[in-house]
């Protein structure tokens, strides 16, 4: 008997995009045939070379854009039949994101960051502080929480915006190169971070690297090379020797710099 479709998390069939710039130019197909399934509570990384179409798949899969064919459906629901409203609403409650340049607001303290979502929901204020005291206290940051993001450094920033992500209880968290503007150091506490809510708390996460370092954090890899879903490779080993496993694909694979 077949998997029922509400197991799983995230559910994409034959995604396919198209991009059409000026009527006497060619169209661009970025995304071919897509197939994939994240069951809930997985932590999978997305991998390839640049223009792969990993962003563009990321934005499709959290409703950013729109495919030219395919079907996704997250948590069961078909996002594409869903409205801009609706799809605005599913986004706020249902998603989570994490982003490389962390889009915290300047004007907000790390706390206040944190709790924005719980805000755009009308949530009440003992809510609010009472979440975002936890996510504080298990990202460690709740010493800085009234600091504004310009105050602190780009490891602590990255943790509000994870902090963001979680505040509503998301069903998804989607994280495109979290680690992209932050130093060795940091990228190893962050993607530390990202394992160990993914071990305790069950959190489903989809994440976008170019780095064999950060994807080695993760339970399955997808790579994509032209437009397709060119191999899945899962960790059945420790860390290590799963990055190692990593690196010999890009290499047998002609990875260039940014991929190594």
């Amino acid at each position: 008997m077949g998997r029922k479709v509400i197991d799983l998390t995230l559910r994409v069939e034959g995604l396919g995009k198209v991009y059409k710039s000026h009527k006497d130019s060619y169209p661009t197909e970025v995304l071919k045939d897509i197939n994939m399934e994240l069951e809930e509570g997985e932590f999978v990384a997305l991998m390839g070379p640049s223009g792969s179409g990993k962003t563009t798949c990321l934005n499709i899969f959290a409703g950013l854009d729109i495919p030219t064919k395919g079907l996704v459906e997250i948590d069961g629901c078909d996002i594409s039949k869903y409205s801009e409203d609706e799809i605005n609403a599913f986004r706020r409650q249902k998603l989570g994101f994490v982003f490389q340049d962390f889009n915290l607001l300047d004007s907000l303290t790390l706390q206040q960051n944190i709790m924005l979502p719980m805000i755009l929901e009308n949530r009440s204020y003992k809510e609010m502080e009472d979440k975002s005291m936890d996510l504080l206290n298990q990202l460690d940051i709740s010493d800085i929480k009234g600091k504004y993001p310009y105050q602190v450094s780009g490891g602590e920033k990255q943790r509000a915006a994870i902090g963001r992500a979680l505040i509503n209880n998301p069903v998804l968290i989607f994280a495109d190169e979290p680690t992209g503007n932050l130093d060795s150091k940091a990228s190893r506490s962050i993607m530390e971070y990202l394992g160990k809510l993914n071990r305790e708390l069950k959190c489903t996460i989809l994440m976008v690297t170019h780095s064999p370092e950060c994807a080695s954090y993760c339970s399955k890899v997808l790579f994509i090379k032209d437009g397709r879903i060119d191999l899945e490779l899962i960790r059945t080993s420790n860390q290590k020797l799963f990055y190692n496993d990593l690196l010999s694909y890009l290499a047998d694979n002609g990875g260039g710099i940014d991929e190594l």
